[in-house]
């Protein structure tokens, strides 16, 4: 039955139409557009007749099974996820050092043994970067959960 709610929300979406929008066309409040999409409760056969002819599509595209769209949000990252970003984040940090020790020493001068802090500095600013990345995955996740609620 989750199926019917994404079908309704993914046709209304493909029309250009509010959830007001449609529910002015049927006859229906907003509210309950809203709770077909999210799945709280489902037209009956009548209104999902009605719903296909206001959207130019048959019945069957709302009974069928759709394919929802392939996307990061709202799928667990995982321990590979980590297991993997993790690991390439130490063979950049490895790879890194022996480019990042003599562009430091010419831009700020010194010797090799004055420059024991480069390899820290370069960890940090990979570190950074590394939970940057991880906050816009993580921040994308949970647009795609509130997405489900509410109105486009």
């Amino acid at each position: 039955m989750a199926d019917i709610a994404h079908n309704i929300r993914q046709q209304r979406i493909q029309h250009n139409l509010t959830q007001t929008q449609l529910a002015e066309k049927l006859g229906v409040t907003r509210q309950t557009i809203s709770s077909w999409e999210r799945g709280n409760s489902f037209p009956n056969i009548d209104m999902l007749e009605r719903l296909a002819s206001v959207l130019g599509t048959d019945l069957d595209h709302f009974l069928c099974p759709a394919e929802k769209p392939k996307s990061i949000a709202g799928r667990p990252l995982g321990f590979r996820f980590l297991l993997f970003s993790l690991l390439a984040y130490v063979l950049v940090w490895y790879l890194g050092i022996p480019l990042v020790l003599p562009l430091c020493q010419k831009l700020f001068g010194g010797s090799v043994h004055e420059s024991f802090l480069y390899p820290l500095y370069w960890a940090l600013l990979l570190l950074v970067v590394y939970v940057g990345v991880c906050v816009c995955l993580l921040s994308e996740q949970l647009a795609g959960l509130w997405d489900r609620d509410g109105e486009e």
